[in-house]
């Protein structure tokens, strides 16, 4: 039995966990399976046998010296370092010639920012390593983009001709490192990609309004707010 190209003398799996028993290999060998496209065990003579689908975290490596062999375990990634790992390749895709381990840090610095891994402060000392935002941007809801010398997190996914200048669209854009005002004054939102959501807090016309419906778009006052007493 084998673990893709390693020896497997056994494996147990369960719901959240899979041990497997691996012989004749080292640990650059075990540490280069979370590089694989896939974990695949196949039987003696070759044929797939299970897959270790979604057990992408290595987390012990143990070394069984009375049988010469490893003693591997694997879990399931929860979803904030499934999306860290995810946005690392993304943005090692986007910059090919980051070779330096400086660039390399700076790449990971960036994903575990955008994914609120790291906090506000800290990011906001290291602004020069996030793209200048433009009139052209695109990006995931969380991507981080510079304005001058403020941050920016994008609060939905934006699209191509959704784009909006972050300082004068709070309803899609948090500003990093400024404790926000409870009722920050409501923007009219540009369509259901920036609109507010049941329970979004905003002020308008010197009132305090309560969104009381998802995807709202209205105006305080005319339909979907409650009125705050003072």
């Amino acid at each position: 039995m084998k673990l893709n190209d390693i020896t497997c003398l056994n494996y147990e799996v369960g719901s959240e966990k899979a041990v497997v028993t691996l012989a004749s290999t080292d640990l650059d060998e075990i540490k280069a399976l979370m590089q694989a496209n896939e974990l695949m065990l196949y039987d003696g003579i070759g044929n797939p046998l299970y897959e270790l689908c979604g057990y992408d975290h290595l987390v012990s490596i143990r070394i069984l010296l009375d049988e010469n062999a490893s003693e591997v375990v694997f879990t399931k990634a929860d979803d904030g370092i499934r999306e860290v790992k995810e946005r690392l390749c993304s943005l090692e895709e986007a910059a090919p010639a980051a070779q330096s381990a400086a660039d390399l840090s700076s790449l990971v610095f960036v994903c575990l920012a955008q994914s609120e891994s790291i906090d506000d402060i800290t990011v906001m000392e290291h602004t020069d390593l996030f793209p200048e935002w433009n009139e052209n941007f695109t990006g995931k809801a969380g991507t981080i983009v510079r304005v001058g010398e403020m941050l920016y997190r994008s609060i939905h996914d934006v699209g191509p001709g959704q784009n909006t200048d972050p300082s004068e669209t709070p309803s899609m854009w948090t500003p990093l490192g400024i404790v926000g005002e409870e009722y920050p004054e409501w923007s009219q939102p540009l369509g259901v990609h920036d609109a507010y959501n049941e329970g979004d807090k905003v002020s308008h016309g010197g009132k305090h309004y309560i969104s009381t419906a998802n995807d709202n778009v209205w105006e305080p006052g005319v339909y979907g707010w409650a009125e705050q007493e003072e």
